[in-house]
Parts: structure tokens; C-alpha cells; sequence
């Protein structure tokens, strides 16, 4: 009796180190997924295809609940597409894809699936299916997609473009630019992107709705509450309607109250700048990158400076800085990832269709400041370097 006393005593020990054995092989496990899925990142920029396949199916063999992994098999296949986002095949409706092609967007597809299936409520794998169901033709399916991406976070500009292009595609010329107004008045940098410039290009009269009615709705709003945001918005918007008097009213109002907002501090150098006031311009640049080191518009503008007055050190250094905040370039769900999930690192560029983030963000000639650099650092002495960024900007030329 005694020696079965002594058993059962000893059940709750037994069964606790039972539990932190099994929670200790879990913990190695969520360890080797996450180390696995580190390496797929920086496979998957280099375009290592094959080896990221092989780094992504281990995370997700590890780790097969985590729906960002899984979700990122599927990016995996939409990298693989030959070509860049084209906008005006798309709402020309001529995106064709061969076949190989159509089996990566299917794949693709599947993978998301299984990823919302996990989490239905993460708003960048509901906007990525809605682009492969765009290109595999399910036109109402991804409609649903991109609709749900809003409305599970509305505050991502992106969003509302893809929402926008997919009614504009089928001829929604109401409801498209109503998304494109919500776009700019969350992100007015989207009037320096590519897409507001094929806009233009293609509709001029929609662009201008577009700008007026952002600034419409944006004075309604300083009306009811003197927010400094929303000064700096129409700070950006008076720039594009040629008035600089108010745009720089307002931009020094929105530094002046709170004075951490980045981009506000970045209009307001272009001002300088344009007036012919290079040392004003310098130290708002200046603060704009202080305040925001990935703003690669701010460091162009900065290099350019220092090009003109002849430092080629500092200039080259800015320069530099600007393509690798082009080059890495983060999406708005990518800053969120590691407080949804239990991943240790993150895909920067986690959106599809292949080079739309840079298409919705403000746009830069990077073939030509990598073709620069290729020189400012060929008068330093770095053949190193002057050898990268001229073969940098020729991968990047069309």
C-alpha cells in the first residue's frame, strides 16, 4: 500500500515533465521552422526559386498551422510569373499567361486558399487572391477578395487601388474612382506612384475628380477637427493643383504641431527645393529620413543635394540609401506580421502581383540613380561597388 502510494504521488511529477518534454520539442520545432523560413526570405529575393521552394515546404512541414508560411508558399508561386504587374493589359483585358504560368497562378491560389482557411481574416492573403483569381479569370471571386481586404483594414491605400482597378476593368468608372479617392486621402504619396501617373495618362478627367474630391473631403474634415495629419494630406494635394502659397501654409502648420510626421517634412523640402532654397530643402530632407530611414524618395532628394554642391562621399552614401529603401520596400502587412504570427522574420515585399507595391508607391528611375552611383563610387575608388550598381541598373532596365 504503501509502494502504491508512492506511484501515485509521483503521476503529477511524471506527467509534468512529460508536458515540458513535449512543449521543449514543439519549441525546437517552431525554432527549426522559423530558421527555415528566415532562409526562404532571403532565398526568395535573390530569385533562388528552387532553394526557397525546398527552405519554404520545410517551415511549413514544421510549422503546417502557421498560416503565414503557408500563405508564402503561395507568394513563392507568384514570384515565379514571368513579367511585372501590367496595368493597362489588365483593364484592356488582354493579360495573357502561358502555360506553365497559369499552373504557378493555380498553385498559388491553392496555397492562399489553404491560408485563409487558417486565418479568413488577414487582409494581404485575401488582396493577393484576389489578383491570382483576376488572372485565372474569376472576375466575381476576386472581386470578393479584394472587397474583403478592405473591409477587414480599410486604412491600407493599396488596397482600395486594386479594389479600384478591378471595377474600372469592368467598366465601374463611378465606383472605381470613389476607391482612388479613398487611396489618396490615406495616402496621398500615391499621386507620385506609377499607377496615379497611368491614370493620368489614360483617364485625365478621372485624375482630376480624384484630386478634387480628396481635397474636398479633406478640408470637411480640418473643418470638424484641426488635425495635423490631415494638414499635411492637403499640404500634398495643394502641391498638385499648383498651389504652392497653401500647400506650404499648411505643410508648416503640420510640422509645426507634430513634428514626427515624415512625409510632411519631405513635401515641404520640395518646396524649398523649387524655390531655390537648397539649404532649407537639405535640412527637411534631413529630417524626413531622420524620422523614416526606409523613405527612399527623401535620400533621392538628398543625394541630389550633395550631387549639385559636389560632396560625391555624402552624395553616393545617400544615393545608396535610396535603392535599398526601393529595393526593400515593405508593405504595410509586412509590418504587422510578427505580432500575428509566430514568425521570427518577414517577406518585406509580401503582396502580388509582382512589382505592384512599387507600383503603387512613389516612383523612382532606379536604373538611372544605380548608373550614377555606378560613377560616384568609380571617382572614389570602390571598383567593387561601381561594378554592382552598373550591373544593378542594368537588371533593372526595361
Amino acid at each position: 500500500m504503501s509502494f502504491s502510494k508512492k506511484i501515485v504521488a509521483l503521476i503529477p511529477t511524471a506527467l509534468a515533465l512529460t508536458l515540458y518534454a513535449y512543449a521543449y520539442a514543439e519549441s525546437a520545432r517552431e525554432r527549426q521552422a522559423a530558421g527555415a523560413f528566415q532562409q526562404f526570405g532571403r532565398r526568395l529575393e535573390q530569385k533562388q526559386f528552387s532553394a526557397a521552394s525546398r527552405d519554404v515546404e520545410r517551415a511549413v512541414g514544421l510549422s503546417p498551422a502557421n498560416a503565414y508560411y503557408l500563405a508564402n508558399r503561395g507568394l513563392l508561386h507568384a514570384r515565379m510569373l514571368r513579367g511585372k504587374f501590367d496595368a493597362a493589359a489588365f483593364l484592356e483585358d488582354r493579360l495573357a499567361f502561358a502555360d506553365d504560368d497559369l499552373r504557378q497562378i493555380e498553385a498559388a491560389a491553392q496555397h492562399y486558399e489553404k491560408a485563409l482557411a487558417l486565418n479568413p481574416l488577414d487582409d494581404s492573403f485575401q488582396h493577393n487572391l484576389g489578383w491570382l483569381y483576376s488572372f485565372l479569370r474569376k472576375r466575381e471571386q476576386a472581386l470578393n477578395c479584394f472587397q474583403r481586404a478592405v473591409s477587414i483594414d480599410g486604412s491600407v491605400a493599396l488596397y482600395h487601388l486594386s479594389l479600384g482597378l478591378a471595377y474600372e476593368q469592368r467598366g465601374d468608372r463611378q465606383l472605381a474612382d470613389g476607391e482612388y479617392v479613398l487611396a489618396v486621402r490615406l495616402s496621398p504619396a500615391t499621386l507620385d506612384s506609377r499607377f496615379f501617373h497611368d491614370l493620368r495618362e489614360r483617364s485625365p478627367g478621372a485624375a482630376g475628380r480624384v484630386i478634387a474630391e480628396s481635397i474636398s473631403h479633406l478640408e470637411e474634415e480640418l473643418r470638424r477637427s484641426p488635425s495635423p495629419v490631415v494638414k499635411g494630406k492637403l499640404g500634398k494635394l495643394y502641391l498638385q493643383v499648383n498651389s504652392p502659397g497653401a500647400a506650404s501654409a499648411m505643410l508648416k502648420q503640420a510640422t509645426a504641431e507634430l513634428p514626427n510626421l515624415s512625409r510632411p517634412w519631405y513635401n515641404l523640402g520640395t518646396i524649398y527645393e523649387t524655390q531655390g532654397d537648397d539649404t532649407t530643402a537639405r535640412a527637411c530632407y534631413e529630417k524626413a529620413v531622420f524620422l523614416d530611414g526606409g523613405d527612399a524618395s527623401a535620400w533621392w532628394r538628398l543625394g541630389n543635394y550633395y550631387d549639385r554642391h559636389h560632396n560625391v562621399r555624402a552624395a553616393a552614401r545617400a544615393y545608396t540609401r535610396a535603392v535599398d529603401g526601393w529595393m526593400r520596400m515593405r508593405s504595410e502587412h509586412a509590418g504587422r506580421v510578427l505580432h500575428i504570427y509566430r514568425a521570427r522574420s518577414i517577406v518585406t515585399d509580401d503582396l502580388a502581383p509582382n512589382g505592384f507595391l512599387a507600383y503603387c508607391s512613389p516612383s523612382l528611375n532606379i536604373p538611372e540613380i544605380c548608373q550614377r552611383l555606378a560613377k560616384l563610387y568609380e571617382e572614389t575608388g570602390d571598383i567593387g561597388l561601381s561594378s554592382y550598381y552598373e550591373d544593378l541598373s542594368n537588371s533593372l532596365t526595361p
